[in-house]
């Protein structure tokens, strides 16, 4: 299929969509997820990729670190060597306090990676990452796009 011309640079010859499995884990311990749902849908055309994320009701425990997740479909390159981010809503997730200058988190997709990680922005300061809560019933949804070289 051609798009807006006829020239090699117009040729649309590369179009895939699916399903994915996530693995959600801390950072510095891995610990174990089970129960619910943990997973997504894609769509990649060309080079960019959108993803939707879905964990659904799931149990984390014995994890500790950063709160990260992995097994998107491709691997990112994105401009400049910095992350993708994306938007997320989180359920049951302890983050730190609005009170204390705090914005609600974000879905951020590591340079080279298909690792997911979540920060939350500070009024006139830096980026905390999320930490694990190990507890059950957690629940994250949200879409991130990037762009791969698969």
């Amino acid at each position: 299929v051609y798009l807006g011309g006829t020239g090699a640079a117009n040729k649309l010859d590369d179009y895939e969509e699916g399903d994915f499995s996530l693995t959600l884990y801390g950072l510095t311990t891995a610990g174990t997820n089970s129960g619910g749902s943990i997973g997504g849908r894609y769509t990649k055309v060309g080079r960019l990729v959108t993803c939707s994320i879905v964990v659904a009701n799931t149990t984390l425990s014995g994890a500790v670190g950063a709160l990260r997740m992995s097994g998107l479909p491709f691997v990112s390159n994105n401009y400049g060597n910095r992350p993708a981010i994306g938007v997320i809503r989180m359920y049951k997730q302890d983050l730190d306090s609005p009170s204390s200058g705090y914005f609600g988190p974000t879905v951020e997709l590591l340079h080279n990676t298909n690792e997911l990680q979540f920060a939350q922005t500070l009024d006139n300061g830096t980026w905390s990452t999320v930490q694990v809560d190990n507890q059950s019933g957690l629940y994250y949804e949200g879409t991130i796009t990037y762009q791969t070289n698969q």
